[in-house]
């Protein structure tokens, strides 16, 4: 069985490599300025068709309430579209509008890139390191989800 510290180091490691990567990285495109949590919400976007609000929300971690304003900007920059359920009137899809999926790529060549350039700055063996535990987390992610 792990260890707390293991738990904790998990817990915290991970967001706290985020903000170190990621840290105070601003993005503007077309005029408009994405936060990290809509640049979040259009990349995950991308791979889907749509997503419900509550499923965007569940992996971020957020109640649906906190997503909210995030999407009504997205919605009024017209980047994202709300389209409720036939099935299920309470259900809320959220889908990317033609504009949204091409600001979208946008948004993701250029985090991907300032990722590519942080992480860049490393020496080759702890690049390498790092390469290889993300791509150990990744994997142990999938087998957890079974």
């Amino acid at each position: 069985m792990p260890k707390r510290e293991f738990a904790h180091r998990l817990f915290h490691g991970q967001p706290s490599l985020m903000r170190t990567i990621i840290g105070d990285f601003r993005l503007t495109i077309n005029g408009m300025e994405f936060k990290k949590t809509e640049r979040r919400t259009l990349i995950m976007l991308l791979s889907a068709e749509s997503m419900t609000l509550t499923a965007i929300a569940a992996r971020f971690g957020f109640q649906k309430g906190g997503l909210t304003p995030v999407l009504d900007r997205l919605e009024k920059n017209k980047l994202i579209k709300r389209i409720r359920s036939t099935v299920d009137r309470r259900s809320v899809d959220i889908a990317l509008t033609a504009r949204g999926r091409s600001i979208a790529k946008k948004v993701r060549a250029a985090v991907h890139g300032h990722v590519v350039k942080t992480t860049a700055l490393l020496p080759a063996r702890e690049l390498r390191e790092l390469e290889k535990a993300v791509d150990t987390i990744y994997r142990i992610s999938n087998i957890l989800k079974l």
